[in-house]
């Protein structure tokens, strides 16, 4: 605290990345009323990964989430180009569930390929929390 009085700071910021695992929960499952067993369609992949960026500052204020998901990008360049300018890395249909949840629980999501950081990631991290 005496440094960042003696240089002027005022605030503070301290960030963290960590991942969060979720699952695909099915939607379908095979099988007819009264069936002792319940077979559930799988698609492969049962759990998977997102990174989420944490901030806050030496005031108490959190900021909202930074969600970063994989998201096999494009193989149209003009569609790649479009999707990562609009969309925030994410296809036209996957962007149709994720921009109405982007809102309405004030969080900022990202499709990215390798669900990891980079750089343009990294300043449009820096763009969302500050400006």
């Amino acid at each position: 605290k005496a440094k960042a009085t003696e240089l002027g700071v005022s605030v503070i910021y301290n960030a963290d990345q960590t991942a969060a695992f979720f699952e695909y929960l099915p939607s379908k499952t095979l099988h007819r009323t009264g069936d002792k067993t319940v077979w559930v369609r799988c698609g492969g992949k049962s759990k998977e990964r997102a990174t989420v960026m944490h901030l806050g500052d030496s005031n108490g204020k959190k900021f909202p989430p930074f969600i970063v998901f994989k998201a096999k990008p494009s193989t149209v360049p003009q569609r790649r180009e479009a999707n990562a300018r609009l969309r925030n890395g994410f296809g036209i249909t996957v962007w149709n569930e994720v921009g109405p949840l982007e809102q309405h629980d004030n969080v900022q999501a990202h499709g990215n390929a390798k669900c990891a950081g980079s750089t343009l990631l990294s300043i449009g991290i820096l763009k969302y929390y500050f400006g």
